[in-house]
């Protein structure tokens, strides 16, 4: 039982090396594509976030897409903080344009405070209007 006990215990110590190398490897490839495209190379939360969701076989563009979901959440949760109010749907689609763009959150904060401005104004023309003709 004992032998058993050391065989597995050797096997999950191969794989955890395994899955450590090839993790290693991926993430130089990802940070040479990063570089390559001119975006800011992995830094350790995102390092971290990766190596808890990396699984044994995935490749470089793998780890890319779990780093965009990553930072555009980052991105996202940024721009709910600054953003008061509007239209969550329209929140979340503006900051997938913006970001894909490479704006800035306060740039999607902006662009959202002046829509519900412009909203708001023909909101308000239209109240005035409603009451102007209720007056006799």
């Amino acid at each position: 039982m004992e032998w058993l006990r050391t065989v597995l215990w050797k096997i999950m110590r191969w794989l955890y090396m395994e899955n450590s190398r090839e993790f290693e490897v991926q993430i130089e490839h990802l940070n040479g594509l990063l570089a390559l495209s001119e975006k800011d190379l992995l830094d350790v939360e995102e390092t971290t976030f990766l190596a808890e969701r990396y699984v044994l076989g995935a490749s470089a563009f793998d780890l890319a897409a779990l780093l965009w979901e990553f930072r555009f959440g980052k991105f996202y949760r940024e721009v709910l903080m600054l953003c008061a109010d509007g239209d969550i749907e329209e929140i979340k689609s503006l900051c997938k344009q913006f970001y894909r763009s490479g704006k800035s959150a306060r740039e999607v904060v902006q662009e959202i405070k002046n829509r519900n401005l412009v909203k708001r104004r023909a909101v308000s023309k239209d109240v005035q209007q409603m009451s102007s003709d209720l007056e006799p």
